[in-house]
């Protein structure tokens, strides 16, 4: 039988998809802001701007979020004994 990806695992991807995808955005609002000499031009940079800044942090997060999640993985691999508990269970006995 297959593993079957945790649904965490998941959710950090798809946060780390839509994080980049808000970033490029926001670079591209930028960009298209800066050269647009329109009214509308401060909005796009206001918008552009807030798209980029709600991208980095998103995409730091879920970044730190999967990788904290990898590292629980490793720490907690399984073994004879796997909690503190048992540990105490195995000594009395």
């Amino acid at each position: 039988m297959g593993k079957e990806p945790s649904i965490k695992r998941v959710w950090s991807f798809l946060e780390i998809v839509i994080s980049t995808t808000l970033l490029v955005a926001g670079l591209f609002m930028l960009q298209e802001g800066i050269a647009n000499k329109s009214a509308s031009a401060v909005a796009t940079l206001i918008l552009g701007a807030v798209c980029f800044t709600l991208g980095v942090i998103s995409l730091t997060y879920a970044t730190r979020s999967l990788l904290w999640h990898r590292y629980m993985l490793q720490v907690a691999k399984p073994g004879p004994a796997t909690s503190q508990y048992e540990h105490g269970l195995r000594e009395k006995a």
